[in-house]
């Protein structure tokens, strides 16, 4: 019953700690990602009739691969300057495991299988001559009577990480990179060049377009 009583708390507190780590990953990750409305929105249907050269270039546009082609290349620059700026933020990350032995190779390794009369136990005698006493620990020794109790004083290894049946990890890390040698920096600047060639590029496109 305490096994189950830890192992359930243990689950309740893993829960807990992951809910708190994905929620708010995933609720920015929605807030980054686009809507479909902007993902996917439909060219305005084209009107009957004849049509003005501003109805044109406005029915153009949204139906222009190539201006489709250089949004998606702004959209990629804007999340290289997110991910170059993410190496300036601390970094939380979590893990948990859980192990089950179906067998042990430690198992039954420290049994007794001494089946001979039994050894009479160590009783050390203060008072007799070093020799007698140095005699009575080497008999202990021989027969077993010293160190009784089982390996490091427990019956089986049940009470060893690496005698459990059940075994449970979890892991917490946080890292701030504190110096980069201007890495994180030259990044930075990288991506917003990149930013400012993607839209320098959307620009041409809409120029040709225009023209």
């Amino acid at each position: 019953m305490p096994d189950r009583r830890f192992t359930k708390q243990f689950m309740t507190a893993a829960a807990c700690l992951l809910s708190s780590v994905l929620i708010p990953v995933s609720a920015w990750a929605q807030a980054q990602a686009p809507t479909p409305t902007q993902a996917q929105q439909a060219p305005p249907p084209i009107p009957p009739g004849p049509l003005t050269l501003d109805q044109v270039l406005s029915l153009a546009e949204p139906r222009s691969e190539a201006v489709s082609i250089a949004v998606a290349a702004v959209r990629r620059a804007e999340g290289d300057q997110v991910r170059a700026q993410s190496g300036l933020r601390p970094q939380l990350s979590a893990a948990a495991s859980y192990d089950r032995a179906l067998a042990s190779e430690f198992e039954g390794v420290f049994d007794s299988t001494d089946t001979g009369p039994a050894c009479p136990k160590f009783a050390p005698n203060p008072i007799a001559g070093i020799d007698a006493r140095v005699a009575e620990i080497e008999r202990a020794i021989d027969c077993g009577a010293v160190g009784g109790g089982g390996f490091l004083g427990s019956e089986d290894l049940s009470d060893l990480p690496f005698g459990r049946k059940n075994t449970w990890r979890a892991s917490l890390s946080f890292s701030q990179n504190l110096w980069s040698g201007g890495r994180n920096g030259a990044q930075i600047s990288l991506a917003a060049a990149g930013h400012e060639t993607a839209q320098l590029g959307l620009t041409t496109t809409r120029a040709q377009l225009l023209f």
